[in-house]
């Protein structure tokens, strides 16, 4: 297949560079994904793998992308904190620093 660059980069173009999703945890350890980006468009993920491909995919879908340009498109990856969020990528660690009192109320993390 000849590669037509000119429509290639014309259709990635259409893909906004950043993206804003609410990332859903399911109870069969899948995800659901909400593209705020875009109304309506909800997708599912049963890892970081599947989640990055799937929301790409949607995005794709919705900007009405050929099939035969969808290897040439962008992927949306997810940042390092959200992979560590959904306990896809190992957390760095790291020496923290605190100060501990036995008379202290225990305070819960909130995430």
């Amino acid at each position: 297949m000849k590669v037509n660059a000119e429509k290639i980069n014309k259709l990635r173009s259409l893909f906004p560079q950043t993206i804003h999703v609410n990332v859903i945890p399911c109870d069969d350890g899948g995800y659901t994904v909400i593209i705020h980006d875009f109304p309506g468009a909800v997708t599912q993920a049963k890892n970081l793998a599947d989640l990055i491909y799937m929301v790409s995919d949607c995005v794709a879908t919705i900007l009405e992308i050929p099939g035969k340009y969808l290897s040439y498109m962008p992927s949306y990856l997810p940042s390092l904190e959200l992979a560590q969020a959904l306990n896809s990528f190992p957390a760095i660690r790291k020496e923290k620093e605190a100060e501990l009192s036995i008379e202290g109320k225990i305070a819960c993390a909130k995430n």
